[in-house]
């Protein structure tokens, strides 16, 4: 969705803080996994990555 193209109006609230350099890098990096885990997950529905019993 294009959100500069809304009829409405839109506020946006932004929290940053500073983090170290090395845990920022992980913390991109984990996330990317996760995107990526996502991704064959979509491809895959059917088989399952780790079963609960």
């Amino acid at each position: 969705a294009d959100y500069l193209d809304m009829d409405s109006s839109l506020i946006v609230s932004m929290h940053i803080r500073s983090i170290d350099q090395s845990k920022a890098i992980r913390t991109i990096k984990r996330t990317i996994t996760n995107v990526d885990k996502m991704k064959i997950e979509e491809v895959r529905p059917d088989r399952v990555l780790c079963e609960v019993v």
